[in-house]
């Protein structure tokens, strides 16, 4: 690496703006940067079992916003987990470099792992590559290309969740809808999120609304759980259901199209 806000004479970097090294095989402690978002982190964490492999003595700690910090701390390879407060979207790019290089000071790395698409390969997507490939290429470990990624639950995430299912009165089958996306092109119109749940109580399923505050589906039959979990709740609540899915508007030629992915048949 040649400069930069990472520049130290004994660091070894791989990912977003740095230039590749010969990485050691030997290394004591490796900082791996997985900041946000949800989808994201969760993506990442085949890198993270590689480099473990890769490194088996090696300490490995995960810089990561203080949202998605449980995915990582239920993460086997894992050894510890640097939080920090969400970041200002105006400002990230800066904001980024700033808890990247005081994790640097304070840590005693001697191995950076920057996982992000910021400038490196932005149309990674394009190329038929998915992102969580993308993530394992960027971080020099391609044998985790093509693996599913790891999350694992807490006895207490999933304890919580038990509790606010049954004082929701959710009893039998179940689906999870999520109907909002960081993007509008992405999230589904209300009407539709209507029509979805009608189909799905039709089915013999209550359907169960996760998300933010604002993302309610005011009808009848539905359980609307948004902005009452936490993620890790969330994920306890999607990991019992018979379906789960975010609902997508994708407008392609003006056809919208809803997809539901099946998680388990239960």
């Amino acid at each position: 690496m040649v400069g930069g806000p990472y520049h130290s004479s004994h660091l070894h970097c791989r990912g977003a703006d740095q230039d590749v090294e010969a990485l050691p095989a030997d290394c004591q402690k490796i900082l791996v940067v997985m900041l946000r978002t949800l989808g994201d982190c969760i993506l990442a964490t085949p890198v993270i079992e590689a480099l473990k492999k890769r490194n088996p003595n090696a300490a490995i700690e995960v810089l990561t916003e203080r949202s998605y910090a449980w995915i990582f701390e239920q993460h086997a390879a894992v050894d510890s987990v640097l939080c920090v407060d969400g970041l200002p979207v105006e400002e990230m790019f800066w904001s980024e470099d700033y808890v990247v290089t005081a994790a640097l000071e304070h840590g005693k790395h001697d191995r950076l792992v920057l996982l992000s698409d910021r400038l490196e390969n932005v149309t990674y997507h394009h190329n038929g590559m998915t992102l969580a490939d993308f993530y394992a290429t960027q971080a020099g470990v391609p044998e985790a290309c093509g693996r599913k990624p790891q999350l694992n639950l807490s006895e207490d995430a999933v304890s919580s969740w038990q509790a606010k299912r049954a004082q929701s009165g959710i009893n039998g089958r179940y689906a999870i809808l999520h109907t909002r996306a960081g993007w509008a092109e992405k999230s589904l119109p209300e009407t539709l999120a209507k029509q979805l749940a009608v189909e799905l109580i039709a089915a013999g399923l209550t359907p169960v609304v996760i998300g933010g505050p604002g993302e309610v589906v005011e009808q009848d039959g539905v359980c609307n759980l948004a902005g009452k979990l936490s993620m890790a709740e969330s994920a306890a609540a999607i990991d019992e259901a018979v379906l789960s899915g975010v609902a997508n508007e994708v407008r392609s030629c003006g056809v919208v199209v809803v997809i539901v992915v099946i998680v388990r048949n239960k």
